[in-house]
């Protein structure tokens, strides 16, 4: 959070990465605040249409968590 790192969450998201060496990942949310920080991250962003927000745009949409577990087994 910025509390912990004073940076806006896409930059901490990317610092997360970098750390844990995650090179291949979706970031998932139900706000535009977490789609505008996928996107500054450069990641792909997954709307989790079943939380309580809204988003201008979306790489892939959920309805349930379980639709979650099928992207992870593909």
């Amino acid at each position: 959070c910025f509390g912990d790192t004073g940076t806006e969450k896409g930059q901490t998201i990317r610092t997360l990465m970098e750390k844990h060496n995650i090179e291949n990942c979706v970031y998932i949310g139900d706000t535009q605040g977490d789609c505008d920080a996928a996107k500054l991250a450069g990641l792909p962003f997954g709307f989790a249409a079943y939380g309580f927000g809204s988003v201008d745009r979306y790489d892939y949409t959920f309805h349930s968590f379980s639709e979650i577990k099928q992207l992870i087994n593909e």
